[in-house]
């Protein structure tokens, strides 16, 4: 008797949210080779490849029907995840004390994407932090970059503002 017609299958889920980095690969087994496979999602139609490992794919459910030359079938469904998107907020929590002073100080704070964040503060004269707080600032535009584990990253911008001229 041949062995069951079965599929063995590793996905890997999207690394970035909205991005199409998804894979699943199948190892075949049993039957009778050669195997053809049908790939199906409700996102995509069908517009999937028609092979064994499938690339480059979203976030969603999908199916497969792997068919052994006996015309013997086997139907295996899988979801393909991604995060949550990132979001990076860059606010000022203190401005600059005096007119040309040098005082002020910004925070940051991220959401969503993958485990850990990394903060990184770029400014005029080539300021440079990696915190989640930025201080010694002078009034300008300073730019916050939040990286997660999974290499994705988000910005926000923050204007640090100091007194007026009365």
């Amino acid at each position: 008797p041949l062995a069951k017609l079965e599929a063995q299958i590793v996905k890997t889920n999207v690394k970035c949210a909205g991005g199409s980095t998804g894979s699943i690969d199948l190892t075949t087994t049993g039957g009778t080779a050669p195997y053809s496979y049908y790939w199906t999602s409700p996102g995509w139609g069908n517009s999937l490849p028609n092979s064994e490992d499938i690339t480059d794919l979203d976030e969603g459910q999908y199916k497969v029907v792997i068919t052994d030359a006996n015309l013997c079938k086997s139907t295996y469904f899988t979801n393909v995840y991604e995060p949550k998107p990132l979001q990076v907020i860059a606010y000022e929590t203190s401005p600059v004390s005096t007119i040309g002073g040098n005082d002020g100080r910004a925070q940051g704070w991220a959401s969503g994407g993958r485990g850990s964040y990394y903060y990184s503060w770029s400014g005029p004269n080539s300021y440079s932090k990696l915190s989640k707080y930025a201080n010694g600032l002078y009034a300008d535009i300073y730019t916050l970059k939040v990286t997660d584990d999974n290499g994705c990253f988000e910005t926000d911008t923050v204007l640090i503002s100091e007194p007026t001229l009365k």
